[in-house]
């Protein structure tokens, strides 16, 4: 993949990955075919009016054109066996997923990160300790802006963190992080990846072509299956489990005989579900050789990022918190433990999972009532009803109402929904903010 010549290179997708990869792949002076099923509006509209004659967007074309190429680019929301990648494949043309494109032409260090749960937070986080040891990092990736902007920007950064989800994975072959950290791996996207073992070769993809002397972070649970697909790497384990680097013991993290450990408490780590990523985040600081106690502080002072964990009002002593990207069962009872004993949780929508009796225990310590939204709600609710009380709504706006209608004081109206968001709305960002407008109108109604 030489950076001379006029090359010509197709790109699938032009939502914010497809649409970064061709501007990078322009200023570069390369001839640039689209595929897209999108009309001709936003940003990717900016970018077909830049497309000069010589290159071609072709608009729900079922297969690819046939034309002579170089390479191939592929936006993270276009499934394997999609049938442009499958014309691809046949074809023989070089393939990469857009931030590979991006990391390709960057100079500096890399920090990669993938997991199930919290990656954005933890990837913020990276970037604002690197900040505040004075190091010009930016984040980027599945959140924050593609990488191919990135590395086209006049100065580029001294460092990558890059959040990378397994539909960005999916495609890797030349990525090689400085410093790479799986967090976790639950049951997720297998309506995409078709089963665990597939999911979790796609997250192991991460450190497939990393150099052996890189520090390769994940759950001491995957170091088996890990050591057997890459048995060269420098794995270093965190989790509550013996035998792992970096445990964690009474909400403090320690390395060996390092005793008493850093404490937790005081974060968003500090409990039980979220715990592991205080030591994935311990073990990536000593790996980065940063003083702990910077990145702690860091953490401590660290607002949440939108739609997780937000409260967004206290209303007559009731709390009202958003939650909304919490799209799985884990995440759901991570935040139900933050803010028990008092919830009052608003979830349901489209399940990613099938079996949902794994909450029921937390449900029933730290919840008052469940009101459940959504295509779910009726399996959601023969679940836990056992467990807790439950009630279907239609509406978030009727669950938040009914709620607030049945709160007290010191109560916590969650919406963490541990589902995805599709079925109601765009997206969580959507969901969120329609949860945050209803919580205003109580506000303004009293």
């Amino acid at each position: 993949m030489k950076k001379t010549g006029k090359q010509h290179w197709l790109v699938l997708g032009l939502g914010l990955s497809g649409s970064a990869a061709v501007r990078l792949l322009l200023s570069e002076g390369r001839r640039v075919s689209v595929l897209t099923d999108r009309e001709g509006g936003g940003a990717h509209g900016a970018v077909m009016q830049q497309v000069p004659d010589d290159s071609e967007i072709f608009f729900d074309e079922a297969s690819v054109p046939w034309r002579e190429i170089d390479g191939c680019v592929v936006s993270p929301g276009i499934p394997t066996e999609h049938p442009w990648l499958c014309g691809v494949r046949q074809r023989g043309i070089p393939l990469i997923p857009e931030f590979e494109l991006g990391w390709m032409r960057f100079g500096g260090r890399t920090i990669a990160v993938t997991g199930s749960n919290g990656k954005s937070t933890f990837v913020k986080w990276c970037v604002e300790t690197l900040r505040e040891t004075g190091v010009d990092a930016v984040v980027c990736g599945n959140y924050g802006v593609p990488v191919c902007d990135c590395v086209m920007a006049q100065k580029q950064p001294e460092a990558l963190v890059i959040e990378l989800s397994s539909f960005q994975l999916e495609a890797a072959v030349h990525f090689a992080p400085d410093v790479a950290v799986l967090l976790n791996l639950l049951s997720n996207h297998l309506d995409r990846h078709g089963d665990m073992e597939r999911y979790t070769r796609i997250k192991l993809k991460l450190f497939e072509q990393m150099n052996p002397d890189a520090p390769a972070l994940l759950p001491y649970s995957l170091k088996a299956v890990a050591e057997r697909l890459y048995p060269e790497k420098r794995w270093v384990t965190f989790g509550v489990e013996e035998g792992a680097d970096y445990l964690v013991r009474k909400n403090r993290v320690m390395r060996g005989e390092d005793m008493p450990g850093e404490a937790l408490s005081g974060t968003m780590y500090g409990n039980r579900i979220m715990q592991a990523s205080g030591a994935a985040a311990c073990a990536w600081m000593d790996a980065m050789k940063i003083n702990r106690s910077t990145g702690l502080d860091v953490l401590r002072s660290m607002k949440p990022l939108p739609h997780r964990q937000e409260t967004v009002a206290n209303h007559r002593g009731v709390r009202f918190v958003n939650d909304s990207k919490a799209t799985n069962l884990a995440a759901l009872c991570a935040a139900v433990e933050a803010f028990g004993p008092r919830v009052r949780l608003i979830a349901g929508g489209q399940a990613k999972e099938k079996d949902f009796k794994s909450a029921k225990e937390v449900l029933a310590q730290n919840t008052r009532k469940v009101y459940l939204i959504g295509r779910d709600a009726e399996k959601m609710a023969a679940a836990w009803g056992a467990a807790v009380p439950c009630v279907c709504c239609c509406t978030l706006e009727q669950a938040v109402q009914t709620a607030w209608r049945d709160a007290a004081e010191g109560d916590a109206v969650l919406l963490s929904p541990g589902c995805t968001s599709y079925d109601q709305f765009k997206n969580f960002e959507e969901r969120g903010r329609a949860f945050a407008e209803v919580v205003r109108h109580l506000e303004m109604e009293e």
